[in-house]
């Protein structure tokens, strides 16, 4: 998390998996976004990762309905919320959650 901030903006090119590096979650990063919508969305690690499995940065209007994630043995928040504006929650997704700004 750390290196959040590190992730290259590139508003230019067409998004590649390749062009920003590692990215700071192993499932969905989701950074600059309006009016977004997650339900019954569910991800399995394939090995254990360390890190979290969703990043949403910069997001407004987010609702999350029935996340899952699953990562063997493993026991850290896998959602985390970084500059959100209106968020809405369910809680079977509420216990993932870490809220960093």
């Amino acid at each position: 998390l750390s290196r959040l901030a590190e992730v290259p903006e590139n508003e230019k090119e067409y998004p590649d998996f390749h062009m920003f590096g590692e990215l700071p979650s192993w499932a969905f990063y989701v950074r600059h976004v309006k009016n977004l919508t997650m339900r019954n969305v569910y991800v399995i690690a394939e090995n254990p990762d360390y890190r979290p499995a969703f990043i949403f940065d910069d997001v407004k209007n987010l609702t999350l309905e029935k996340i899952q994630v699953m990562e063997e043995n493993i026991s850290k928040k896998q959602i985390i919320l970084n500059s959100i504006e209106e968020l809405k929650v369910d809680e079977f997704s509420s216990k993932e959650i870490k809220i960093i700004k």
